[in-house]
């Protein structure tokens, strides 16, 4: 079950920044691009995350100062993850995360809340 599925299934809210629903876009468009995905699939996958129950929650300016120290502790030069897993700590929300590199390194540092999604 995808993770999309599993939510939908569930009937969870998902708290999202927007900019995360602009990275979701992106990613489903470079794979597109790839040809990992049809044209087809990329905009169903898009839409599917768009019908989610969501509520839009800010990025605060101590989130991206914790992301970016984050970032630092765990070596990662991208500081989206890391400022994804800051807000979701301070909404005492799991943190889902599709990038292995980031879910590798915070599974070896015991990092709390962080749920990879393939």
């Amino acid at each position: 079950m995808s993770a999309l599925q599993e939510i939908a299934t569930r009937q969870h809210t998902v708290l999202l920044t927007s900019l995360t629903l602009v990275e979701f876009g992106s990613l489903t468009r470079k794979l597109r691009n790839q040809g990992s995905l049809t044209t087809t699939e990329s905009e169903a996958i898009f839409e599917q995350l768009l019908a989610v129950p969501h509520s839009l929650v800010p990025v605060t300016t101590a989130d991206i100062a914790a992301g970016y120290r984050l970032a630092a502790v765990l070596g990662q030069s991208d500081t989206f993850d890391s400022t994804g897993h800051a807000v979701a700590q301070r909404l005492h929300a799991e943190f889902w995360v599709s990038d292995r590199r980031f879910a590798g390194v915070a599974e070896r540092v015991a990092l709390p809340g962080v749920r990879l999604i393939p």
